[in-house]
């Protein structure tokens, strides 16, 4: 079942620079790994990578920026003849070591899901891609004040296909059967079962079994695609007043949209084993998918930090977030939080111990409200499922059967959670020995 060796190899080129006030960087790679199943056709796994990243300086206030990234990611391997959950391995090592695996009886295959139901199955294909495509820009308004805009679309598309043939084998699960020669006399063997010609005891054979008939072959094709839109806009101002006061200010705005929506066919009774494809099978046909878009809005969200004399810190923030998810009675939540912190290696009667503790501050904050919503997007929608049932009509068509309405929740809404946090940061730093670095945190969450 294991090769005694695997190819792998990784290869990857970079380039990067600056001419003037352009930034630029350019890296592609490539990823190819073969898998240690022995017996399969195809065992491996195969990734490239593009990655692209410009950057000019237009005016002295203004910057702007741009990106590029492509992952596109091939997985072979051999696909279930019996639609086990799990790989080949589980069945290596589910049965005694007295289970023939890798047999032959007579030059025929034994059945046997490690081996030959790997060596003889299709080759199942998973692809994966992605693209992601962003923009941005800098306005510098002075040495104080700054703002950042960014936009990204990201897409996604995955891709699977896979196929089942017909399996037939000796099989090792039920009762041997006589053994008889092409004209149905019976054959006599030694105690060694090779044949005799008159001596000797009665053969007997494990059965041969069609175990994958052809109404259970079928061809199978799933696709997913997605797209998701992202936008950030950040503004930043630094204040400094008489010296001791520290101010910095910011606020901005984030904004999600995201859909998708994948489809699945699936046909039975191949016709033509060797060439796997819609078009060759002739049994059921069988089709299904799904939508499904939401929508999130950071509307408002600011933080102002103070610090005087650089000992003692505030920081507070705001945010304003709606999401699609909840109806518009419940789509908007504020979510506050502050902080405190003391430097305290900054204080005079802490100046002795200057050579070996270079940094240590006291912190303290409460996280007010987080917002989780991560829900379903149809919490508030009463869906109806559709289904075919038994019965026919007298044309001998299927019914579809509508379910009842599911029940809306009326009284689910964001979950918060809540959080005092204490901590300790100090940096033991000696120029002589090195420095180290300790950090207590402690947290006391609850949901609401």
């Amino acid at each position: 079942m294991i090769k005694n060796s695997a190819f792998s190899q990784t290869h990857n080129l970079s380039l990067n620079g600056k001419r003037k006030d352009t930034n630029y960087t350019l890296s592609v790679g490539y990823l190819g790994q073969e898998g240690m199943m022995k017996p399969a056709v195809h065992d491996d796994y195969s990734r490239f990578t593009g990655n692209l990243n410009l950057s000019t300086k237009l005016t002295d206030f203004l910057t702007v920026r741009g990106g590029a990234m492509f992952t596109d990611a091939t997985k072979r391997y051999p696909n279930s003849a019996t639609g086990f959950v799990a790989d080949p391995w589980l069945y290596l090592y589910r049965w005694s070591r007295l289970f023939p695996t890798g047999a032959l009886e007579n030059g025929e295959e034994v059945r046997d899901p490690p081996y030959f139901d790997t060596k003889n199955a299709h080759t199942a294909k998973d692809k994966k891609k992605y693209t992601n495509l962003n923009i941005g820009t800098t306005f510098d308004f002075n040495d104080n004040w700054n703002l950042l805009a960014d936009y990204a679309f990201s897409t996604r598309l995955d891709q699977s296909t896979s196929s089942r043939p017909t399996f037939s084998g000796r099989e090792p699960w039920y009762t041997p059967v006589a053994w008889n020669d092409a004209n149905g006399n019976r054959i006599y063997v030694d105690e060694n079962g090779n044949i005799t010609n008159d001596e000797g005891m009665p053969g007997y054979r494990l059965p041969y079994v069609n175990y994958i008939t052809s109404d259970k072959t079928y061809f199978y094709k799933y696709s997913f695609v997605s797209e998701k839109h992202t936008f950030n806009a950040v503004t930043n101002y630094n204040l400094k007043l008489a010296e001791d006061h520290n101010f910095k200010f910011m606020a901005g705005t984030n904004i999600e949209s995201y859909k998708w929506d994948s489809h699945w066919s699936n046909k039975t009774e191949l016709i033509d084993e060797k060439n796997p494809q819609f078009n060759f099978a002739v049994g059921t046909e069988t089709v299904g998918g799904g939508a499904n878009w939401d929508s999130q809005v950071g509307g408002v969200f600011s933080r102002i930090n103070y610090s005087f004399m650089d000992k003692y810190l505030l920081e507070t923030n705001l945010r304003y977030d709606a999401t699609s998810k909840f109806p518009s009675n419940l789509r908007w939540r504020w979510y506050p939080s502050f902080s405190g912190g003391w430097v305290i290696t900054n204080e005079s009667f802490m100046a002795p111990l200057d050579p070996i503790l270079s940094f240590a501050k006291i912190r303290a904050s409460w996280g007010g409200k987080i917002g989780d919503q991560s829900v379903s997007n149809a919490l508030y929608l009463a869906t109806m499922d559709i289904n075919k049932n038994s019965w026919l009509s007298y044309d001998g068509e299927q019914y579809f059967q509508l379910s009842t309405p599911n029940p809306i929740s009326a009284g689910i809404t964001w979950q918060d959670i809540e959080s005092l946090n204490i901590g300790l940061d100090l940096r033991f730093i000696n120029n002589k020995m090195g420095g180290l670095v300790f950090e207590w945190f402690q947290r006391d969450t609850k949901k609401t």
